[in-house]
């Protein structure tokens, strides 16, 4: 297959499919991340947007307190004895953490005292754990790989990694180029590669495409799917609140 075709179903214009966000919904772009103090009257701004709804806050709070949210994971994977963990490991988590806690929002008081990421606890705690479980756990090629039909036409890892396969296009594409500046700013390259992937197996008809991409990378379809949905979620807040990234808005991946 060539670099052209590999690519058309991602910066293939989707006009059908566009979903306007209501000005009621508009996400937040982050803000610059702040020092080593808690600045708790954002953090209070956050946590209630978060409780409205707004889908960008989560990437927000992970931007702006860095720090401490990623110093709390590192504490449960350290009291669950997984040491040497990947700063983008990490990191990943550390969304998942912030999603999280948008769950459960409404609840958190900034009169209690407590930080999000104290108060909530035993959430985090639980995001982590499915986190080194979904690392445990083996391939069993029986029961993984009998989801794959006849005209399923999975990714054997023969090709380049898409995103270098975007890369190399983006010199004559400048929707290429825009998308591939966009993933540098809502993910891990590890992460975007995962939605390109995911959604190219869709696209050729695969019904299970998290145990493909599962089996491929050494994680759970589980872990795959958190990975394509916080990744999704980014590149759309992204596109909703920055006029220079609106051009990607028809595009499959974020359509």
């Amino acid at each position: 297959m060539s670099t052209a075709q590999r690519m058309s179903p991602f910066l293939s214009v989707q006009p059908l499919r566009r979903r306007r966000r209501p000005a009621s919904d508009a996400c937040t772009l982050p803000a610059p991340s702040p020092g080593r103090g808690i600045d708790r009257a954002r953090l209070t701004e956050l946590m209630a947007a978060m409780a409205r709804g707004d889908t960008a806050a989560p990437f927000a709070l992970h931007a702006e307190f860095n720090r401490p949210l990623t110093a709390v994971v590192r504490r449960h994977l350290r009291r669950m004895n997984v040491h040497a963990v990947p700063d983008e490991e990490v990191q990943s988590l550390a969304i998942d953490a912030c999603l999280c806690l948008a769950e459960v929002a409404g609840a958190w008081s900034p009169d209690g005292g407590a930080m999000p990421w104290q108060w909530a606890h035993e959430r985090i705690r639980a995001v982590v754990h499915r986190w080194v479980g979904q690392f445990a756990d083996s391939w069993d090629p029986d029961r993984h790989g009998s989801h794959l039909g006849d005209g399923a036409q999975a990714w054997t890892g023969d090709d380049p990694p898409m995103i270098e396969v975007l890369a190399s296009v983006a010199g004559e594409v400048p929707l290429a180029a825009l998308l591939l500046e966009a993933f540098g700013k809502v993910g891990s390259s590890r992460d975007c590669e995962l939605l390109l992937a995911y959604t190219a197996q869709q696209q050729a008809g695969d019904p299970s495409p998290a145990i493909t991409l599962g089996s491929m990378h050494g994680r759970s379809p589980e872990a795959v799917r958190q990975a394509v949905s916080r990744t999704r979620r980014g590149l759309s807040c992204l596109v909703a609140n920055d006029p220079r990234y609106a051009p990607l808005a028809d595009i499959l991946l974020v359509a």
